[in-house]
């Protein structure tokens, strides 16, 4: 927040907007940082409450403006104009529902995540090479949205299921120039194995109960593990990241890939349980 704050602040639009932040329960020094914004409106949510899309739904409620621009709190716009490149599609055609910047990361950081960014957010075109929508830089009409929330059955890839379920993707626009840093913390195993599992159920969900396709993931992931085309798959990662030179990460992709398949399968596995029960 020590860095966000004052860059979400210091947005030039032609537009007025209001911030409203979503604290979680925060353990660092948000709690401080944010008595220097009194301007700030400030919803709480409990600890151990958080849900991805409870949380975006009550900030849609609570949000005065037609149009409503979602950014993580680890996102860190590179422009001063973010805000107005991302809302303004919308202010120039009144029949698209949402637009999505561009993301990336330090490959220092995350190697596997900046492989899977450059994959999704193409930087100089209009035309991403996987057209997905993403809440982690977006904008979206609050009206569509109230009227078409994020579905509560699922705690990952909200944001694609929703974006999945509207009939016409062309009413969803992708926005290169809104472009910010997506920084996770240094790469965690455990944060990312639990990641993985939601992922997995979430799939289950979109595929088998929703019925439906998504370019992202590839349904097969919930069969064998270690098939040669995966197999070949991971080594062509590790190849590219020796090039580019992160030897660490180049070493681990294997290993990487086979528990993002295993964890992912099994959130499948789970999801089966727990939806063919109800």
């Amino acid at each position: 927040m020590i860095s966000l704050l004052p860059l979400l602040f210091s947005q030039k639009t032609n537009f007025p907007f209001e911030i409203i932040l979503q604290e979680n329960s925060s353990t660092d020094q948000t709690s401080q940082i944010i008595k220097h914004y009194p301007q700030l409106k400030v919803f709480n949510i409990p600890y151990g409450q958080f849900h991805p899309s409870n949380t975006t739904m009550e900030g849609a409620k609570i949000a005065r403006g037609e149009i409503l621009a979602h950014l993580s709190a680890h996102c860190f716009p590179t422009s001063f104009y973010w805000l107005q490149s991302l809302i303004q599609p919308l202010l120039d055609n009144p029949t698209l529902i949402a637009a999505y910047g561009q993301q990336f990361t330090d490959p220092n950081v995350n190697a596997y995540e900046d492989l899977d960014y450059r994959q999704l957010f193409f930087p100089k075109t209009d035309y991403p090479k996987i057209k997905t929508f993403s809440n982690a830089n977006c904008a979206i009409r609050k009206k569509y949205l109230l009227e078409h929330p994020f579905d509560k059955n699922v705690t990952s890839m909200e944001d694609h299921l929703w974006f999945l379920e509207i009939p016409d993707k062309s009413k969803i626009v992708y926005v290169p120039q809104a472009k910010v840093l997506h920084l996770h913390p240094l790469f965690n195993l455990r944060y990312y194995l639990a990641r993985w599992q939601r992922g997995g159920r979430a799939m289950f969900y979109i595929s088998q109960v929703k019925n439906l396709t998504s370019p992202l993931v590839d349904s097969k992931l919930s069969s064998a593990l270690l098939t040669p085309q995966r197999i070949l798959s991971s080594f062509k990662v590790s190849i590219i990241l020796f090039s580019q030179g992160l030897f660490l990460y180049g070493l681990m992709a294997p290993i990487f890939y086979f528990l993002r398949d295993r964890f992912w399968k099994k959130g499948w596995a789970l999801a089966h349980k727990e939806f063919a029960s109800k």
